[in-house]
């Protein structure tokens, strides 16, 4: 036995601009993975439009990663910087933006979603 079908009837997305890591996506994913923390990212409008996701819950255990810094491994550490400067961020810098999309990163599901465009 089958399931109906529904269309959604109201879809509205919000976008709130960041003051760190304007044009740089890339840089951005890259930090995400030096913290573990598994990210997607798809184009849309033939590039114009990046979209990057990432696991609410592992974007929480990244910021904690960054909150917590000094308890992190020498080499973690330094892997983790190494993102950072190519972010043009410090380590203060990162767990204000990381904040800032706890606070403000609001979905229906499980995933944060990011936009570059």
């Amino acid at each position: 036995m089958g399931k109906r079908i529904h269309v959604a009837t109201k879809y509205v997305v919000e976008y709130k601009e960041l003051p760190f890591l304007n044009y740089k996506t890339e840089e951005f994913c890259n930090l995400l993975n030096e913290l573990e923390c598994y990210n997607s990212v798809f184009e849309q409008n033939s590039g114009e439009t990046i979209l990057v996701e990432t696991p609410k819950d592992e974007f929480n255990k990244a910021y904690e990663k960054l909150a917590n810094f000094g308890a992190l491994e020498q080499e973690q550490r330094d892997d983790i910087i190494d993102a950072l400067n190519a972010c043009g961020l410090n380590v203060s810098d990162a767990v204000e933006l990381f904040k800032m999309c706890l606070d403000n990163g609001e979905s229906n599901d499980n995933w944060y979603h990011f936009a570059f465009y």
